[in-house]
């Protein structure tokens, strides 16, 4: 028995055995984090689109303004006013 038992003990500690901590985790388990990883990776992508929508729409903003400012005695919002 002690035979065994020292051969048990080089064999869990030789190189070529891995490690319990170091072992990946479980299929199911990595399978789940990539699929979250996914889906993290999509949300991010899509506040970006929507961040750089907005500031488009900023830009488009800033410029009417500026126009619409340009202009003596008329509203900066809605329709322009009909000349009298």
């Amino acid at each position: 028995m002690q035979v065994e038992d020292e051969v048990s003990r080089q064999a869990s500690m030789s190189p070529g055995t891995s490690d319990p901590t170091r072992e990946p985790p479980p299929p199911s388990e990595l399978g789940m984090l990539r699929v979250e990883v996914a889906v993290l990776r999509e949300r991010v992508a899509a506040a970006e689109r929507v961040l750089a929508e907005r500031e488009q729409r900023i830009r488009d903003l800033r410029g009417s303004l500026r126009i619409a400012s340009g202009r003596a005695g008329s509203p900066i919002c809605g329709p322009p006013c009909p000349s009298s």
